[in-house]
This record gives C-alpha cells, structure tokens and sequence, in this order.
C-alpha cells in the first residue's frame, strides 16, 4: 500500500528515540535482492528475520534517515510504499517483475524492513539498506520469432529440398533444432540464437549465435541495400512482376551480420567465425528462397578453429529458414 493515515499511524507507533546506527541492520535481519536488473526482467527479493512476526517492508525511491525506535531507517519517506508482512521461521521470497518499458530504466528502488515484536523488544529489529536500479533492456519492446527448417516448394523455387544451414565443405547439411528464435528489436538490431544438428550423424552440433544490425525497411532511402534482393533460387514465374506471388518489395533487411558456432557433442572445443557474404540477411516472404512463407536468408563465410588451435577456411555457409510467431 502507498504511504497512507493508516501507514502513518503504523510508523509513528515505530518512532521513537533511536541510537546511533547505520545502514547495515540488526544482525539476522536482512534483504537480499539483485543490485541491478533490466526492465521486465523477473527477480527475487529474499527477506529473512531470526524470529517470526509482523513486518513492516518499506519501499522509497531515495536514501534518507530517519530514527526508529530500532535503528536507522535510511530511507526517504516523503514519497514510499509500505507493505505489512507476517513472518514465519523460513525467509520469505517476494517473486517481482516490472512492466517491458524502458521508461522505467534509470529507476532506482530503496529497501528496508522492521520486525516488530510487542513486548519483546530482544526479538524485534530492521534490516539492511538494500537498493535496485534498473537498466535499459533491449529487448524491450522486441519482436520475437521461431526459426524452423523450410521445406522445398517446387511452385516457387528451383530448389526441392528442405534447409537449415548449409556448410559447402563441413558435412553439409544441418537442421536447426527446436528452440531457435530471431529476436528483434526497436533499436534496428536483432540476434538469432538456437542450435543445429547433422541431418545424418546426430553427433554433430553446433550452438549458433548471430548478431544482426543496421536494419533496413522499404521505407528507408537507400533501399534495397547493396546486392539485396538476392533471388537466385527463385523461379522466375514466382516473382510479383511475373504474375507470381512474391514481392522482394516488401522484405527488409540487416546490413551488419557476423556470428559465432560453438562446437557440442562430436564438435566439442571447436568454434567457427562466421562474416556476412554478399548479400545483406533477408527477411521476408520466400527470402528463404525456398518458399512463400515468412522466412529468412543469409550467406556468410566461415573459419573454423579446432581444439589444439588450428584454423581452416571453410568457404560459404548458407542459411534458410521459416519464421513462425512463438505464441
């Protein structure tokens, strides 16, 4: 509840002469909490007394001092919430989250109980100052994508098989596994994230991190990037122009791309650098070049380093795959 008649008659029943303290509370009283987190992100506040009670929890958001009958309350009270919280033998987990809204980011949060024992003052204490700050998350606000393998679709494509991640000279083919995702964000940056396994030899895997920027959508004045769109594999009767439905018009693109596999399984302690090749990543309907649906593209080329160090040009990596809305 927000500082009210009702909290105000609970701390000036608290008030009293105080002797001289700080912040650091009774011992056995205490607040453990993260010193930062991220907007929306989900965390635990632990509060723990060495005796069961009513608590008074005080939320503030500035330091103060104030003199309690049990110590220094280093809170400023101008402005707070207070919450009464019955104690038990175990410590209490509070679980909180805050809304995905950066408008929260830079908020800073003041925290502090008071056990309070009528008539045994020897059980009855305040914590520890413990204070949260909240930071920007990027992904506020992000638009979040599965990534799936795409089948071959003979009415648009010249290619009749599914794909995933194609390497010209490392085993071929691979199939992303479940629980790969594109993230998108408001900033024009983006990551794709998930893992891939050899379509024949399930000991092969890699997990692949991609960082993508510099987003680019029909509106902005240098569309199409360089090189883009990139439409080989499409027939040419699949093309809007032709009568066919894909508009090139309507994907967008990341001009910055560059990303990391690591080695699992049969790969263990083996790692590949991946750089954009050619064409900027694309993202669109059939821009996985192998049919209409909502997918994604990209080329790049890769240098694989093994366990005892060595390194080998591995030429063009390929990548398709369908998006899908995870909800």
């Amino acid at each position: 509840m927000k500082r009210s008649l009702i909290g105000a008659a609970i701390f000036a029943a608290l008030a009293g002469p105080s002797w001289a303290g700080t912040c650091d509370g009774d011992p056995g009283f205490s607040i453990t909490a993260p010193s930062q987190v991220l907007v929306g992100d989900t965390f635990t506040i632990e509060l723990e007394a060495p005796s069961s009670g009513l608590g008074f929890f005080f939320i503030a958001f500035d330091q103060g001092s104030v003199r309690t009958k049990f110590g220094e309350l280093c809170l400023d009270l101008s402005d707070f919430y207070l919450y009464k919280i019955p104690f038990g033998q175990d410590p209490l987990e509070i679980i909180c989250d805050l809304e995905c809204d950066d408008a929260f980011a830079g908020l800073k949060l003041y925290m502090q109980f008071i056990l309070f024992k009528p008539g045994q003052p020897e059980l009855s204490g305040i914590s520890n100052l413990a204070t949260i700050e909240y930071l920007q998350n990027p992904d506020c606000g992000a638009t979040e994508w599965c990534v799936e393998n795409s089948d071959g679709d003979e009415e648009v494509s010249c290619l009749d098989t599914d794909a995933g991640f194609y390497f010209y000279t490392l085993d071929r083919e691979y199939d992303w596994e479940d629980g790969a995702t594109l993230i998108e964000r408001l900033d024009g940056s983006a990551s794709l994230s998930g893992s891939i396994r050899h379509r024949f030899e399930a000991d092969k895997c890699w997990d692949v991190e991609i960082d993508l920027a510099g987003r680019m959508d029909p509106a902005h004045e240098s569309y199409p990037p360089d090189s883009s769109p990139y439409t080989y594999w499409l027939k040419d009767s699949a093309l809007l122009e032709n009568g066919g439905p894909v508009d090139t018009d309507t994907w967008w693109y990341y001009t910055e791309s560059a990303g990391t596999l690591i080695g699992c399984d049969h790969f263990e302690g083996a790692s590949i650098s991946m750089i954009r090749y050619g064409p900027a990543f694309q993202f669109g309907h059939a821009a996985n070049l192998y049919n209409s649906l909502m997918g994604g593209g990209a080329w790049f080329t890769g240098i694989l380093t093994t366990p005892d160090g060595s390194m080998y040009d591995l030429g063009i990596i390929d990548l398709g795959f369908d998006l899908t809305d995870c909800e």
